[in-house]
C-alpha cells in the first residue's frame, strides 16, 4: 500500500498512528476473535510500569497487564524541535520500561525521513534498537501487525481464540 498523500505534503504522527491502528485491527480480525479487538487501546492511559514512572504509549494492548506498546513518529514533519522532543520522550519511556521489564514488547513505528531529518532518523533508529525496541516502518506493517495479533491471542483464554490459528 502506498503512503497517503496529504494536502500538507507530509505525514504527521497522527497519519502514522492511523495506519498502525488500521493494520492492527485487520490483523486481529484475521487472527483473533472479535472480542479481542477491545484489548487494543489508544487512550494514552499510562499502562506500562517503568522503573521510575508509569508510561503511556500511542497504541497498546492490555489484558490484565500490558501485552505490547507502540509509539508512532513521523520523520517527515518540518518542525525538528518537536520531532526531537517526540524522539527523546519515546527513548525515555522505552528505557524506563525496559529497566523494569527487559522482556516488555515495545515498538516504534516510523515514517521515512525527509532529507533534513535523515540524520536524526538514523540515530534514533539505532538507539531504539539498542535499548530493545522494535523499529517498524509505517509502509510495511503487515508482518509486525500479525505478530502483535499473535501476542494478543496468546494472552487470551481458549474460548476467545480462533480455532484455525494455533498459538
Amino acid at each position: 500500500m502506498d503512503p497517503e498523500v496529504t494536502e500538507r505534503g507530509y505525514k504527521t504522527k497522527s497519519d502514522v498512528l492511523k495506519r498502525v491502528k488500521q493494520s492492527l485491527r485487520e490483523a486481529v480480525k484475521r487472527n483473533v476473535s472479535a472480542a479481542a479487538r477491545k484489548l487494543i487501546r489508544d487512550d494514552l492511559v499510562p499502562a506500562f510500569q517503568g522503573q521510575l514512572e508509569i508510561h503511556a504509549f500511542d497504541v497498546y494492548a492490555f489484558n490484565g497487564g500490558p501485552i505490547f506498546g507502540a509509539n508512532a513518529i513521523s520523520f517527515e514533519v518540518p518542525n525538528q524541535r518537536t520531532l526531537r522532543q517526540q524522539v527523546d520522550a519515546t527513548k525515555w519511556a522505552i528505557e524506563d520500561v525496559k529497566h523494569r521489564d527487559n522482556e516488555a514488547e515495545i515498538s516504534v513505528v516510523v515514517s521515512r525521513p525527509t532529507p533534513e531529518n535523515a540524520a536524526l532518523y538514523e540515530q534514533s533508529q539505532e538507539v531504539f534498537q539498542k535499548i530493545g525496541a522494535v523499529v517498524q516502518h509505517d509502509t510495511d506493517l503487515e508482518a509486525w501487525s500479525e505478530s502483535m495479533a499473535i501476542r494478543i491471542r496468546a494472552h487470551l483464554p481458549e474460548y476467545l481464540r480462533k480455532d484455525d490459528h494455533p498459538v
